[in-house]
Order: C-alpha cells, then sequence, then structure tokens
C-alpha cells in the first residue's frame, strides 16, 4: 500500500494534565458560578449510589445540574466556545506542526499524525485545539431542540484502547471498514510499532500496556505545579508503564518534545 510506504505514525495523546491544566469542565463550571468542590464531591457520591463508570457519571452530573438551573441550558456550541478557556501546556498548539517538520528533515517520508483519545468533551476540545488535529475521540452529547439532552458517547479508561484499533485499520479515514472484521497486517494503515501514545496517569494505562504488547510507544508527563504529579510520572517509569517521562512542555528543546522525537524516529526506521 503506497500509504504505508509513505510511513505513516499515528501520536495520540490524553487531553486533561496532558495537553492542557486540570480538568476541561473546571474553567466553565466556575464561569456559571458552580461549586467546583460540591460538584466533584457529589460525583463521587453518585459512583457509589448508582454504580455509574466515571465519565458517565459526570456526564449526567451535568445534565442534572441543568435540570436543576445550576447550569444554563448549554449546546455543544457552547461548550466548544468554552472549550477556549482551557488553559494549555506550553509550545500547543505549534508543537503539532514543529513535531512533523522536524520529522520530516531526516524522514521525509513520515507523516505522524495527531489523535486525542479524552474522557473529557469532544466540543471542548475542538475549541481548545481547532483545525489542528487528525481526529478527536471523546465523550459527546447530542442535542434536543438545539441544548444537549442526551449522552451520545462516553469514553472512559477501557474503551481508551477502542480507538488505536479504528487507526490501525484506517476506520477513521473510510468508514466502510468493519473494525471487527479480520484484516491482513499489510492492509491496514498505521502498524501498532508506529503508534505513540502519550499520557499522564493511570487511566491511561490499557492504551499504554495495548502499545507496548504491540511494539509502539508510551511517554508519560508531569506537571510540576501539581501536587504529586512528579513522582506519580516516576512511578510509571519505575513500573514499567512508559519508556519515558518529562515535564508537560511541547517547546521545541523541552524534554518531553526531544523524547516524543526521538521516539518519532525510532518509529520511522522501522
Amino acid at each position: 500500500m503506497a500509504e504505508l510506504d509513505e510511513k505513516i505514525l499515528a501520536c495520540f495523546y490524553d487531553c486533561d494534565k496532558t495537553l492542557t491544566k486540570g480538568f476541561m469542565q473546571v474553567p466553565m463550571l466556575e464561569h456559571y458560578g458552580v461549586d467546583t468542590e460540591e460538584f466533584w464531591d457529589l460525583l463521587e457520591e453518585w459512583k457509589i449510589i448508582t454504580n455509574m463508570d466515571f465519565e458517565t457519571c459526570y456526564m449526567n452530573l451535568m445534565l442534572e445540574y441543568i435540570t436543576l438551573e445550576k447550569l444554563p441550558q448549554l449546546s455543544n456550541k457552547d461548550l466548544f466556545e468554552h472549550g477556549k478557556s482551557v488553559q494549555k501546556y506550553p509550545g500547543l498548539p505549534d508543537y503539532f506542526t514543529n513535531i512533523n517538520e522536524d520529522l520530516k528533515q531526516d524522514f521525509p517520508n513520515a507523516t505522524a499524525e495527531h489523535y486525542i483519545i479524552s474522557t473529557g468533551l469532544k466540543e471542548m476540545i475542538e475549541g481548545r485545539f481547532p483545525n489542528t488535529l487528525n481526529g478527536i475521540f471523546a465523550s459527546e452529547f447530542t442535542e434536543r431542540e438545539g441544548k444537549i439532552h442526551y449522552i451520545a458517547r462516553a469514553v472512559g479508561f477501557l474503551k481508551k484502547t477502542e480507538f488505536p484499533y479504528i487507526v490501525n485499520k484506517g476506520a477513521n479515514i473510510d468508514p466502510t471498514i468493519d473494525i471487527n472484521a479480520r484484516m491482513s497486517l499489510e492492509d491496514r494503515r498505521v502498524p501498532f510499532t508506529r503508534m505513540l501514545y502519550v499520557a499522564d496517569g493511570m487511566t491511561d494505562v490499557p492504551v499504554w500496556s495495548q502499545l507496548e504488547d504491540r511494539g509502539g510507544r508510551r511517554h508519560g508527563v508531569f506537571d510540576l505545579e501539581e501536587a504529586g504529579s512528579l513522582e506519580n510520572a516516576q512511578n510509571l517509569w519505575t513500573d514499567n508503564r512508559v519508556d519515558s517521562i518529562g515535564e508537560a512542555d511541547y517547546r521545541r528543546g523541552s524534554e518531553t518534545y526531544n523524547f516524543i522525537l526521538n521516539h518519532l524516529r525510532v518509529m520511522a526506521q522501522r
């Protein structure tokens, strides 16, 4: 296949605490005067009472807050606009272009595609990183009469492993591809050996394990301003969950930038 000759590489990223600081919902909740500590405490209570997964629970709680008029009637367009206020880490979004430019200096036929896999909200991520990514796999609401009303997709830590398979077979490019159908390795668009996952915590372990088993690469990030973040990253390294760790700084020359570029060069050589 011509595309395989072109050496397509897939870079996957978690979003919250990997590309952006904290949880993306917090600035929006604070904008509307919501007590965020109360929201997260109630979320923990709901999880116990309802036996819901975290992602399903927080999305239902948002809808409940709208019903109780603690939040206004929101549209997906509103979520997109609120995404713009989420604080991103240094070097973004220029990093996505820069890393490809630097990769092509050594491997002109290699192209890195960039995807976010997140429990957060797709519309907010699109608002934060418009027109810079090859795809976003994240939680979504669907609307009724122009306002969010139902959960369309809730992405949790196990569901995250679905999306590398989709990219592996090219179903994100060609929706007619049956992800469950058998496909020969030579026909797959992006081999797992040319995949990298960048993330920050234990909820990302399933994807890291998925790539480790299939020859992909793994990088962990930390935020020195967040208590326990560095220790968490060091534990991930000690436990062999990741191949490298670095601060969540995506500027050229930073430790994380250099690690990622090196991983991409190794994958491009294969």
